[in-house]
């Protein structure tokens, strides 16, 4: 559940931090631009889904793929935060969809 949580949050701070961080960096019509970047993260998530379930229900071992998503996770939220251009935040976003599919998926799976 502690995984869960944290994707959570994840996927909650962009609406609020994301305009702001935005604007520091030169870019017009923030609005539409953080709307893509919750698209990045929804097209990772479901694209990702069926593989992930597939590969959690073949493999017997579940513990391993879910720190791997958590760590994925984090590292890609120190890439979002970080990230110099918008084509990174994109890639970071698909990266914390990606991650997120796995917490979710073998997180419930263990439940």
């Amino acid at each position: 559940m502690f995984g869960n949580l944290v994707d959570l949050l994840v996927y909650t701070i962009i609406i609020p931090v994301m305009p702001s961080h935005l604007q520091q960096l030169r870019y017009h019509r923030v609005s539409a631009l953080t709307g893509w970047l919750l698209f990045a993260f929804s097209a990772g998530l479901v694209l990702s889904t069926p593989p992930i379930a597939v590969f959690s229900e073949r493999y017997n071992t579940r513990r391993m793929p879910l720190i791997f998503g958590l760590l994925l996770l984090a590292g890609s939220q120190v890439m979002l935060m970080e990230a110099p251009t918008y084509a990174i935040m994109c890639i970071a976003r698909v990266l914390q969809g990606i991650s997120s599919a796995i917490v979710w998926t073998i997180g419930l799976a263990l439940v």
